[in-house]
């Protein structure tokens, strides 16, 4: 919106061209923050444009994304004639694109997950192709008073309902998982026994290790166990190489001395 003011030639001359002065001010300012509110659109199309590309799996997928935003702004931008019409029609834009990046996203987001359930179950059959090793016995470090049965049965009764449960005193809690012989450890595969929640994390630092004897332990890999995020089953499912030692159980530790859980443990023969 442009303003003139002409003035009168007489002795007003002067508070008129102060007026003149200060009108081609304050539409200066306004022409300022016109420039900024397109700076701040600008920002907002890159915070959604790189939201977009943590989605993306291909390098031309995102910049086919990019140069439709461009174009898309450039369009609005040649289109606009006032600045009520402009802030107006980019408004509009600016929901219009929002709603299709987040179909964008979700379309992306699932086919990840997809892909990530195909890879997972390849995996899961590959992991446990050797053959599980039953307990012969199983023990733990101490047991959670409740109402609930949280005893190291229900970590090899084959349901993912139950689970075991120690105390948390402070003392390194363990679980020992006893073979009938001796027996060449492989893989070893573990649920959580938190599949939700902030106590998903008690696991972490759970140290692994083929008793070689009463004493003597030879760690799996890795030293610690370090707890992902994922609120399921599939997220909170762990595999720990024992790479082939030899031993008559295997000792889940936890240092901390926090409680240590379990839905399922499945030990497989190398």
């Amino acid at each position: 919106m442009i303003l003139f003011l002409a003035c009168p030639l007489d002795s007003h001359l002067a508070a008129c061209q102060l007026i003149r002065d200060e009108a081609q001010e304050i539409r200066s300012e306004a022409y300022t923050a016109i420039d900024k509110a397109d700076v701040i659109r600008e920002q907002a199309y890159r915070a959604k444009d790189e939201a977009f590309e943590m989605k993306e799996d291909a390098l031309g997928a995102r910049l086919a994304l990019e140069q439709t935003l461009v174009d898309s702004l450039v369009l609005m931008r040649s289109s606009l004639t006032t600045v009520t019409t402009k802030l107006d029609q980019l408004n509009s834009a600016l929901e219009r694109s929002a709603e299709d990046i987040e179909d964008r996203i979700d379309e992306k987001t699932q086919e990840i997950s997809d892909k990530l359930s195909k890879l997972d179950s390849l995996l899961v059959r590959k992991r446990e192709s050797g053959e599980l090793i039953p307990a012969d016995r199983v023990e733990q470090s101490s047991t959670h008073p409740s109402t609930a049965y949280y005893g190291p049965e229900n970590a090899v009764d084959g349901n993912v309902g139950t689970q075991t449960h120690t105390l948390s005193d402070g003392q390194p809690q363990w679980f020992k998982y006893f073979f009938s012989q001796e027996e060449q450890v492989g893989q070893i595969k573990i649920i959580n026994g938190k599949i939700s929640g902030p106590n998903i994390h008690r696991l972490n630092g759970l140290k692994v290790a083929v008793m070689a004897s009463g004493t003597h332990k030879q760690t799996c890999q890795p030293e610690r166990l370090v707890i992902r995020e994922g609120e399921n089953i599939l997220s909170q499912t762990y595999y720990i190489s024992c790479n082939g030692n030899r031993g008559i159980g295997v000792e889940f530790l936890l240092p901390s001395g926090t409680y240590l859980e379990f839905r399922e443990i499945e030990v497989y023969a190398s």
